[in-house]
């Protein structure tokens, strides 16, 4: 992969980041709603003020953007964007099925 290349996948990662920053801000339900219904994370980070998942996706965003520490916070954007697919999957409801 091109140096270039890299840094576009980069950017857009880091713009990723900043709109979900965004959302957590302005439409704080939209994050307390999956948190709330997920069978895994509900009780962890119910705990956690939505505006401080908005300060940390900000932060990871700004690093990602400025390359600062790319292989450690690389890594942790890739955990980070695998937790929320987590969380994602486990606040899901099927119509027609129960779900606690």
């Amino acid at each position: 992969m091109q140096r270039w290349q890299a840094y576009i996948l980069n950017l857009a990662l880091a713009l990723t980041f900043f709109a979900m920053a965004a959302k957590a801000f302005v439409y704080p339900d939209e994050i307390n709603d999956p948190i709330n219904n997920s069978v895994i994370f509900k009780d962890i980070l119910d705990k956690i003020p939505v505006s401080l998942i908005g300060i940390h996706d900000a932060i990871i965003g700004l690093l990602l953007a400025l390359r600062i520490f790319p292989k450690l916070i690389n890594t942790w954007a890739a955990i980070w964007v695998g937790t929320v697919i987590i969380l994602l999957i486990t606040s899901m409801t099927v119509p027609g099925y129960w779900m606690p």
